[in-house]
């Protein structure tokens, strides 16, 4: 039991490593570097590692440990230089060295007892649901069917062969496979193959996304209203459900949030030196699941949103920096492409069928009812969205002169009426009630930001 102890250790401290120097090649030092070390580091450690995997497995390399912790130490090396690039640009560059991420700094002393309590409260839900996901993933092996067939049959073959080889036999090959190889890693570590120890990713990965997001609703609204924030996403069943299964949606949710959250960050620093990050996180969606490749080009969209918002800006300099975000989503769909293209392997294996028959227009209504079915009369959320939908009616317009709105906002809709439009025009059937739960959750904790930012500000309004 110590030695699975060790292993598994090792195997955080390489992943969180590997994440951390990532994050400072793209990310200046301060609060904001310190946030997104500590919320960020391990999912795109784990994107580093799969996106090695796969490559050593498409250039004919045995997947053993110490070939890939000779691969993962050349990475490394490779990081180490650009950190060292990162760090020598910053010290000739006055600008960076003072540049913080605007904190909204009070002390829990000074708060009353209420808001003490309330803040005890709200953690002890936040970790009693944490402990519950832990729960989950250690108890019960790995047993709902796409789990079974899409993620975990492949890890537990690439683990046993050391080889990417029988991929071609297995289902639905053309996926990409960072989860998979998220498991195998786990797994190599261990030496050994362990239907509830692999699933450690999950927790972590929940507990990763829950620090981040703290850290980014604390920067505006305070220690308070970023906990409640926390603590309204941790509430929705399915959000909690998918944190402990072996789905592929909640690692592609972290990925897409994180990149609108950066975005985000960019606005309120009134610089894009962060937007690199967000590109890297839009980018290592698309090696989670072919969904990723929509969220690349919804987030693309957001980009242009956020730099047209700020006008401050050259539009040589922002034109650069749509450019400079494009490309590593661009760089990871290229080689997961060209990979699949080797393999002989039919991309997307042709779910997506273009529909120009103009009778699908009929499956509106029936869609549209399945949508607020999903979204209002199902226990997979709570009352979330009934409590925006208020929110949004008691603030009016006054709200949308705040830039954060109108940029969830735009996401909402934009994402909603992405798939809604897959839905009408294509073969897919989006709107089948377990398959649009898991639309949803890729970019559900936008929705209880949006909640709090909508309430907070009635707040202050009511004070005034």
């Amino acid at each position: 039991m110590a030695a699975e102890h060790w292993a598994l250790l090792r195997m955080l401290i390489v992943t969180i490593v590997l994440g951390v120097a990532l994050i400072r090649v793209f990310c200046p030092r301060g609060q904001i570097f310190l946030a997104a070390m500590i919320g960020l580091s391990f999912p795109l450690g784990m994107g580093v590692i799969g996106l090695t995997c796969q490559f050593l497995g498409w250039v004919d390399v045995e997947l053993h440990l110490n070939n890939i912790m000779i691969a993962l130490g050349v990475v490394l090396a490779l990081l180490l230089i650009g950190c060292l690039a990162r760090r020598k640009s910053e010290c000739q560059s006055s600008s960076y060295d003072h540049q913080k991420f605007p904190d909204k700094s009070e002390s829990f002393s000074s708060w009353s007892g209420w808001q003490k309590l309330i803040f005890v409260v709200l953690g002890l839900y936040v970790i009693y649901e944490f402990y519950f996901i832990v729960g989950v993933a250690f108890v019960l092996p790995i047993g709902v069917y796409d789990a079974l067939v899409i993620t975990a049959l492949k890890s537990k073959v690439f683990f046993y062969d050391a080889a990417i080889h029988a991929l071609k036999f297995l289902p639905l090959p053309s996926y990409p496979l960072m989860v998979p190889f998220e498991m195998f890693w786990v797994a190599l570590n261990l030496g050994r193959w362990d239907d509830t120890l692999v699933n450690v990713i999950f927790p972590l990965t929940y507990l990763s996304f829950t620090i981040f997001q703290y850290f980014f609703m604390r920067a505006r609204f305070g220690m308070l209203w970023a906990l409640a924030c926390c603590a309204l996403t941790v509430s929705s069943a399915l959000y909690n459900y998918h944190a402990a299964i072996t789905y592929q949606d909640f690692t592609l949710m972290v990925f897409n949030v994180a990149a609108q959250m950066l975005m985000v960050m960019c606005y309120r620093r009134r610089d894009i030196v962060l937007l690199p990050l967000a590109s890297l996180c839009a980018g290592m969606g698309v090696f989670v699941k072919l969904e990723g490749t929509v969220y690349l080009i919804i987030n693309a969209v957001m980009c242009l949103y956020l730099l047209k918002s700020m006008p401050w800006f050259s539009l040589i300099k922002r034109v650069r920096a749509f450019f400079i975000f494009l490309g590593p989503g661009i760089a990871i769909y290229i080689f997961h492409a060209l990979f699949v293209a080797s393999q002989g392997f039919a991309q997307a294996e042709g779910r997506y069928v273009f529909k120009s028959n103009l009778h699908l227009m009929e499956r509106l209504g029936t869609l549209i009812s399945n949508y607020a079915h999903s979204f209002f009369l199902c226990n997979n959320w709570t009352m979330i969205w009934a409590i925006l939908i208020v929110g949004l009616f008691a603030s009016g317009r006054q709200l949308f002169k705040d830039f954060e709105a109108r940029f969830y906002g735009l996401i909402i809709t934009l994402t909603i009426g992405m798939f809604l439009a897959v839905d009408i025009l294509t073969s897919n059937y989006i709107s089948h009630y377990s398959v649009l739960a898991r639309v949803v959750l890729h970019f559900y904790p936008i929705v209880p930001i949006f909640i709090v930012l909508i309430h907070a500000q009635l707040l202050v309004g009511k004070r005034k």
